[in-house]
């Protein structure tokens, strides 16, 4: 998308996680990707606001990695706990 429109700002968040933790999301992990620092800033600090724990990645590429961990949500969700009701933490020692 950001080479068929060049002169737009993507950027990729929002996606690791079921539409239940968007509400309240407790802290839970969500990252971001994007090319154009002052747009991931902005989205880093709606996500914070929102009450996610954001971390921004360096550069739109990333965003496919988003995708593995949506899926892998996904499938804890719907094949592994048969549950919606959980988010990822991300803790450093």
């Amino acid at each position: 998308m950001q080479r068929l429109i060049p002169d737009t700002k993507v950027v990729k968040e929002f996606n690791q996680t079921g539409v239940e933790n968007l509400g309240d999301p407790d802290g839970s992990v969500m990252f971001v990707a994007g090319e154009d620092e002052e747009a991931v800033r902005l989205v880093v600090e709606l996500s914070n606001k929102i009450g996610f724990d954001t971390h921004p990645l360096h550069g739109l590429k990333l965003a496919r990695e988003l995708e593995g961990l949506a899926w892998l949500w996904i499938h804890n969700a719907v094949k592994e706990r048969k549950s919606r009701d959980f988010a990822f933490y991300l803790t450093e020692h």
